[in-house]
């Protein structure tokens, strides 16, 4: 006989879980990704602008040596706000603006969220430095086709990019 004075109990086994409770994940399609990866770019268009302005307004069409730096000062502050933002994302919830819109997640292959480590320093920075050399870009981009369908940029981090 059931207790009346008992708390209500729910089936645990009817509740939806996600990656961070250790279920099976679903990988992101290829198109997601590289639709939130065109999203995340043009994101930092319009961050552009305001530093252009100001330098067509204090320089005009003219730039001598000594105002290219003063120049280059006025095009990364908002871009590099940004940036710090979308990395601290990456590093706590595993997702980018974009990501977070297309339901998409950067995870380690235990699962877990990626950190600053795996999510930023590796899968953004290291691979950021070595595409200096362009066929890298081209070979990051390519192992998405494979088996896994994880680029470069995850087998360097071990990371996924899963549903969310």
């Amino acid at each position: 006989m059931a207790n009346p004075y008992a708390p209500p109990a729910v089936a645990t086994d009817i509740l939806p879980r996600d990656a961070s409770y250790g279920t099976p994940e679903i990988p992101a399609e290829r198109g997601t990704r590289l639709a939130a990866h065109l999203v995340d770019g043009l994101l930092f268009v319009p961050t552009l602008i305001p530093g252009l302005v100001a330098n067509f307004a204090l320089f005009g069409d003219s730039l001598d040596s000594s105002s290219e730096e003063l120049s280059s000062v006025l095009l990364w502050p908002l871009p590099l706000v940004l940036a710090s933002y979308q990395w601290y994302l990456v590093a706590k919830t595993g997702q980018s603006l974009a990501k977070r819109w297309f339901k998409i997640r950067i995870v380690r292959l235990d699962g877990k969220l990626p950190g600053f480590v795996n999510g930023v320093l590796l899968r953004s920075w290291v691979i950021q430095a070595l595409s200096v050399c362009g066929f890298v870009s081209l070979i990051d981009a390519l192992m998405i086709f494979g088996e896994e369908s994880r680029c470069l940029h995850d087998h360097i981090a071990g990371t996924k990019v899963i549903k969310a």
